[in-house]
């Protein structure tokens, strides 16, 4: 299972989440952007942007510390803001564990809003994450 994975599996788990989005509404990896019309607001895209550090351990785990967005789409500027606010009250802090390692932490660090011509609102948040993955071996 992927990090984005395990952060979609977390979404299903949260009632405070699901309400406001339901999981089909939570869309993982490509790019951030407009769906054209295919979800109906609100929805959220979360995207792995950039691992920005990357260490094996000795124990064959790799420790990364990288940037997630949650991408925030919905009609107005106050429902996207409460779909922010719930993203930041579920997911500031938390460690879990998935398949393949275990989120350790994850502290959000910019917010972006943005109106669309279209009418759309999006609101980003920008969030470092710390976590534990086993590594995979490259067979020869």
């Amino acid at each position: 299972m992927s990090i984005e994975q395990a952060f979609h599996r977390r979404w299903s788990m949260y009632h405070t989440l699901t309400r406001v989005v339901p999981l089909e509404r939570f869309v993982t990896g490509g790019q951030s952007g407009s769906n054209d019309g295919v979800l109906p607001p609100p929805y959220v895209h979360f995207s792995r942007l950039e691992d920005s550090r990357r260490t094996r351990t000795s124990s064959g785990t790799s420790l990364v510390t990288g940037k997630v967005a949650f991408a925030v789409w919905a009609a107005s500027l106050p429902e996207a803001q409460a779909v922010a606010d719930a993203v930041r009250q579920v997911f500031q802090g938390i460690d879990f564990s998935y398949d393949r390692g275990r989120v350790q932490d994850i502290k959000f660090v910019e917010l972006r809003q943005v109106d669309h011509r279209d009418g759309m609102w999006e609101v980003v948040l920008h969030a470092q994450v710390r976590w534990s993955e086993e590594f995979q071996s490259v067979s020869a």
